[in-house]
C-alpha cells in the first residue's frame, strides 16, 4: 500500500509540477479557512455533513467536523468534542494522507503536548511518503511541526500542557 501511494504521489506531483495552481490544487482542501466568517464556517460544516449523510464517505464527516471546530473556536464555544473526535480519527492512521496533514495542521493548536507527540510520530513516518512531492504549503507545515516538536520536547512530561502557537497553521 505504501508503495502504491508513493507511486501515485510522484505521478501526481509530476502532473502538476509546472502548474501555477500547484499548491492550491492539492494541498488546500480547507482553503483560507482563517478568513471565513462564522456563518461561512457553519455553512461549510453543514454542506459537508449533508454530503456525508448522502455518501457515508468518512472524508466528508471529517471535513464537517473540522469546520465545526473552526466555527466553535471562532465563536468562543467549547470545542473539546470536535478536538477529541478529530484526534481519534488521526491517531488511528499509520501514516497521513495529504488530507490528514491538513486536518493535523488545523487541529495542532488545540492539542495537549502528549496528544501532539502521539500524532507527531505518525507525521514523521508520513514524511517519507511525500519526500518526492512537497508543495510549498506542505514544506511550511513540516517546518512548523518540527519547530513545535523541538520547542516542546522539554514539555513532554507535562501531559496536561496545551500548545500555544503564535503562528497561523
Amino acid at each position: 500500500m505504501q508503495k502504491i501511494i508513493e507511486i501515485l504521489t510522484v505521478s501526481l506531483s509530476e502532473l502538476v509540477a509546472e502548474s501555477d495552481e500547484r499548491d492550491s490544487l492539492i494541498f488546500n482542501e480547507f482553503g483560507d479557512y482563517w478568513q471565513l466568517s462564522l456563518p461561512e464556517l457553519r455553512e461549510r460544516a453543514s454542506v459537508f455533513a449533508h454530503r456525508y449523510m448522502q455518501t457515508q464517505m468518512k472524508a466528508h464527516y471529517i471535513a464537517s467536523t473540522v469546520y465545526e471546530l473552526l466555527a466553535g473556536r471562532k465563536a468562543g464555544e467549547d470545542i473539546s468534542d470536535y478536538v477529541d473526535e478529530l484526534y481519534k480519527e488521526l491517531k488511528r492512521q499509520r501514516f497521513f494522507t495529504i488530507f490528514d496533514l491538513q486536518v493535523f495542521r488545523i487541529l495542532m493548536p488545540q492539542l495537549n503536548v502528549a496528544r501532539f507527540f502521539k500524532l507527531y510520530e505518525v507525521f514523521a513516518v508520513s514524511l517519507r511518503t511525500y519526500e518526492n512531492y512537497n508543495p510549498a504549503d506542505g514544506i511550511e507545515l513540516m517546518v512548523k511541526v518540527h519547530a513545535t516538536a523541538l520547542s516542546l520536547n522539554k514539555l513532554k512530561r507535562y501531559k496536561g500542557a496545551h500548545l500555544h502557537l503564535n503562528f497561523r497553521l
